[in-house]
């Protein structure tokens, strides 16, 4: 690890850039291993201060955070995964800035603002983030992991890993406010946060068209939810998602992100679901869209426009969702996701 110290004081200090040497993939660090009792130069280890950026092909620095000055403590249990073995593994809790499940898994280090190693066997936690650079008016993404091949150094989420996070069902949100945690004794009314999500390593993804209809039209920059759902999780008669389902979610922006459309399937699959390993595939998926509208806040409100891949029964202008299965590679859609004027 280094830093670079831009003002010649000698010591590290909020706003100074930190450099890592790094894994292969050059976004998480990396332990090297030293052996007193050989005469050998270790080679190529160098150090890296600028890392990939989840959100674009370009590179992020990682900095020392300044502290905002609030005071910020985070107290919970999370619920442990079923099959959970104390003796394998640790598990870690990571706080991020982000409401992107994936950016955690594709560059943690753009994102992660805190993590902490739980005592073996405990589920009960609290955790000080008063110098991670955060405030009470931010929003964070609380996850857990079960690193199965945790030695020493970082985690490392690798296939076969467990991890959750905390999220609102009812409000469909998976970061939460820090006002709204800050102090109490355990997650607010209805949080949860349960281990429940297995990794797996894949390159799914679903490709599309966006298509309009008389009744309503996305236009140019406008803001599209794209969620893909595991057809357990839709409720077909009130036209409601349950979260644990959803196995991939992105916002893309008319006439700039495409088209044609896409968006990954998750690495983090709820355990609640079907999933072929070898190779992978998930059978009977939805793929809905939400016009982002209301309020622009990146979730499914209540009104906001409605859209689906789907089918018209014939002879008539009734459209139903239809289901698509996924497998290693990214799917292309035979029909458009078509906003027909329901509302979700």
């Amino acid at each position: 690890m280094a830093f670079l110290d831009e003002e010649n004081v000698g010591i590290p200090k909020p706003g100074n850039l930190v450099g890592f040497h790094t894994d292969s993939s050059g976004s998480m660090p990396e332990l090297i291993n030293l052996n007193p009792n050989r005469n050998i130069q270790l080679t190529g280890i160098d150090i890296h201060m600028l890392f990939p950026d989840s959100s674009s092909a370009r590179t992020a620095e990682i900095r020392i955070p300044e502290p905002s000055g609030d005071s910020i403590r985070i107290n919970g249990q999370f619920i442990k995964p079923d099959n959970f073995n104390p003796d394998v593994g640790s598990v870690f809790l990571l706080v991020a800035q982000s409401d992107n499940p994936s950016e955690i898994f594709d560059a943690p280090l753009s994102s992660i603002k805190y993590f902490y190693k739980m005592p073996k066997g405990d589920s009960r936690f609290s955790l000080n983030l008063s110098n991670t650079g955060l405030s009470l008016q931010d929003d964070v993404m609380v996850f857990g992991l079960w690193d199965k091949n945790f030695q020493a150094g970082f985690p490392n989420p690798t296939p076969g890993d467990v991890t959750g996070y905390v999220q609102n069902k009812d409000r469909f949100l998976i970061s939460i406010p820090l006002s709204e945690w800050n102090e109490l004794e355990s997650l607010p009314q209805g949080w949860d946060f349960s281990l429940n999500k297995k990794l797996y390593s894949h390159n799914a993804g679903i490709q599309f068209q966006i298509e309009g209809s008389a009744a309503v039209t996305p236009e140019v920059d406008d803001n599209v939810i794209v969620i893909a759902v595991e057809r357990h999780g839709f409720n077909i008669l009130t036209q409601k998602i349950n979260m644990d389902y959803v196995v991939g979610m992105s916002t893309i922006t008319i006439g700039r992100d495409g088209p044609p459309y896409e968006i990954k399937i998750l690495p983090a699959i709820y355990d609640g679901i079907e999933v072929s390993e070898n190779p992978f595939g998930i059978d009977n998926i939805y793929v809905f869209a939400i016009l982002d509208d209301n309020e622009t806040n990146g979730k499914p409100d209540e009104g906001e426009y409605l859209g689906f891949y789907g089918f018209r029964i014939p002879f008539t202008q009734i459209y139903l969702p239809l289901t698509t299965d996924i497998d290693d590679e990214v799917k292309i859609l035979e029909g458009p996701i078509r906003f027909s004027g329901d509302t979700y």
